[in-house]
């Protein structure tokens, strides 16, 4: 009888300190995970900087001349994207989701790996999609 009373005095004491030590951990580093085992895990990675020469904008605009996923302003989801402007450096609005790059373009232009892309406004937008910010703005014709 007496291993009874300290199983629940252990498993209450376990549960107890747990909450405390997540609001410590949480303290340091807001709605980030920590890894416990090495090697440490970067956080807050951002993809390789865009700087893409006319011939890789080309050829992009060569790529997704076929594909038909332009942004339609007129439905519901996507009726704030009708009155943006897109400008690289800009948040997308809420609504329109980007898509990944074509694996087409992603092998030719390794550096695409890590963004997306939106045509809207006869615009291509190259999109870091963590940030949902426009990286590049690339027309369509």
């Amino acid at each position: 009888m007496r291993i009874f009373p300290v199983v629940i005095v252990a498993v209450t004491g376990l549960v107890a300190a747990a909450p405390g030590q997540a609001a410590d951990e949480g303290k340091a580093t807001q709605g980030a995970v920590i890894q416990s085992i090495a090697p440490p895990v970067k956080q807050d990675t951002a993809p390789p900087p865009l700087k893409l020469s006319d011939t890789e904008r080309s050829r992009i605009r060569a790529v997704l001349a076929t594909t038909h996923t332009d942004v339609d302003t007129t439905q519901k989801e996507n009726a704030k994207a009708k009155d943006y402007e897109p400008v690289a450096g800009t948040k997308l609005p809420e609504g329109p989701v980007d898509d990944a790059l074509p694996l087409e373009l992603v092998n030719e232009i390794p550096v695409l790996k890590s963004y997306g892309y939106l045509k809207l406004k006869g615009k291509i937008l190259i999109v870091n999609p963590m940030k949902r910010e426009v990286v590049d703005v690339i027309p369509e014709s």
